[in-house]
């Protein structure tokens, strides 16, 4: 699996948003972010005074998708991203070992393609019982229900049980 990052201008959000769910892409983290590349500061003007910025405000778009796939959304990304303009950002790619879901505390391996590989959904389900399972709310990581005044016995009981 890949982890695509993409830092574009906030005027392009609903450009590059729109053309990834058209892709099928849905699933995506979007972040206010600032920073600085190597493009010229831009000055702002306030009240008759310039001054230069030293952030310039952008939008970071995080997706994880396989590796089949990561090749054609970069494409969807850049397309609907470029100006041509100094500021455009940047996209970056990395490799995923293994994602863990928090909710069920599924841990999928990243480096197994379950859809495209005939019997890999078999491997992975091997290699992922031999890891340690974690549970979310097993007792090494939960110290177990807090008490609050006015909690009663079917609260503690349903917390202790989901």
């Amino acid at each position: 699996m890949k982890k695509i990052e993409a830092i574009i201008r906030k005027n392009k959000l609903q450009d590059v948003m729109s053309a990834l769910v058209k892709h099928g892409i849905n699933a995506m983290t979007v972040i206010e972010v600032q920073g600085r590349g190597s493009e010229p500061r831009p000055t702002i003007a306030y009240r008759g005074a310039t001054a230069e910025q030293p952030l310039v405000p952008h939008i970071k778009i995080e997706i994880i998708v396989d590796e089949g796939k990561a090749d054609s959304v970069l494409d969807v990304i850049f397309q609907n991203a470029h100006t041509g303009a100094s500021g455009d950002g940047r996209i970056l790619v990395t490799n995923l070992e293994s994602v863990v879901r928090i909710r069920t505390g599924e841990v999928s391996d990243a480096t197994t393609d379950v859809d495209e590989v005939p019997g890999a959904r078999g491997r992975a389900q091997q290699v992922a019982s031999q890891r340690t399972p974690v549970t979310p709310l097993g007792a090494p990581n939960w110290a177990g229900p807090r008490t609050f005044a006015g909690t009663d016995e079917a609260a503690m009981s349903y917390w202790l049980n989901h």
